[in-house]
Order: structure tokens, then sequence, then C-alpha cells
């Protein structure tokens, strides 16, 4: 995408490019405030730094419980692998709260519903 704000000097910040059409923002903000937010959200795209998330820090997620089958070799010292996870009998699905660690995880063993969950853990079974 392209950028819609550019520099002017790093000293009085941003503006909008020549090219853009005019708007009626009202009283409320100026184009000034409006390039000083959206600036940086830019800088970070082109510098790959930015990351939209699926849902909030601290939002409700739903995980795969982390058990230890009485089926599974390996429920006397560890808990099962992933392959033997997802096929064992006695998994549940449980609330949780969704933190930066789990962003590798979603749509895998982390979901934003229920529903998403459970259509996975059926079609791994």
């Amino acid at each position: 995408m392209n950028r819609m704000t550019e520099y002017t000097n790093k000293e009085k910040g941003f503006a909008l490019p020549a090219s853009l059409p005019d708007n009626d923002l009202g009283d409320t903000y100026s184009l000034e405030d409006i390039c000083c937010k959206l600036a940086p959200f830019e800088d970070a795209e082109e510098q790959d730094r930015l990351i939209i998330l699926p849902c909030k820090i601290g939002g409700v997620v739903y995980y795969f419980d982390e058990m230890k089958c009485p089926e599974c070799p390996k429920r006397k010292d560890e808990s099962c692998d992933e392959e033997n996870y997802l096929t064992c009998n006695e998994i549940k699905i449980r609330e949780g709260i969704f933190c930066f660690d789990d962003i590798c995880e979603i749509g895998k063993t982390v979901f934003l519903t229920r529903e998403e969950a459970e259509a996975t853990l059926k079609a791994n079974l």
C-alpha cells in the first residue's frame, strides 16, 4: 500500500501529499493531527515492524487442554507430542487468555472461537 503521509521535515512533522482529495473533517481533527497519528504506523509498516493481532492481548481464546491421556505412551514423564495430542480421545477445549506468545499457535492449538477449536479438533480425530 502506498503511503498516505509524507515527511515535511523531521522537526515539523508530517503532511498529506497534494494528490489526496480534500475532505471535510469538521472541527474535531485537523489534517495535521491525522498525519501525526497515521505516519508512525506507516513507518512501522515500511520497516516490517507492524503487527495486527487477531484479538487484543488478554482477550478470550480457546486452547486444546494440555493433558496426559491414559493411552499416550509418554503420559508418565512428558506431555503428548502434537501428533498424539490431536488424536487423543481425552482432549478438551478450554477457555483462556490470549498472550503475545500465542501468536504462532493461532489456528493450530489456539483459536478465537470455541467453534473453530471444535472444528479443528474434529477434523484431526
